[in-house]
């Protein structure tokens, strides 16, 4: 896993306006877990695809808590999620989205969350 792979897992990964179905991150395993929804117009409904953050520094998160799991009747959609090549340092991620049904946010309770971060590694896993 390499710096590189951040790059290359986001490149032409056409996340715009897919579902994102889970945030799972663990501060102290430094990963982030982003369980997204692609293929929503294909024959057969959408696919579940999960991609894998590793090494995950420098969080900045607006609000403080974009990054907390989704309750039950909570889901997102993505706005934007791309790497940017920074010199003699990790690639920086931004992921902003759209959290609807959010429990503590007055009418309309559709907010944008934004999360940066450095991220040493990424991958994709495929789900069944």
């Amino acid at each position: 896993m390499s710096a590189k792979s951040v790059l290359d897992a986001l490149d032409g990964a056409g996340l715009h306006d897919c579902g994102l179905v889970l945030i799972d991150y663990h501060a102290h395993a430094r990963r982030l877990v982003l369980r997204i929804e692609v293929d929503a117009d294909a024959p057969g409904g959408p696919r579940l695809r999960t991609l894998i953050f590793d090494g995950v520094i420098g969080l900045h998160c607006d609000p403080p808590n974009a990054l907390a799991p989704f309750d039950d009747n909570e889901s997102g959609e993505i706005l934007r999620c791309d790497a940017m090549e920074r010199p003699n340092t990790e690639p920086e991620v931004t992921l902003v989205y759209i959290r609807s049904d959010y429990a503590n946010a007055p009418p309309p309770r559709d907010r944008t969350q934004v999360a940066m971060f450095r991220a040493m590694g990424a991958r994709w896993v495929d789900q069944a």
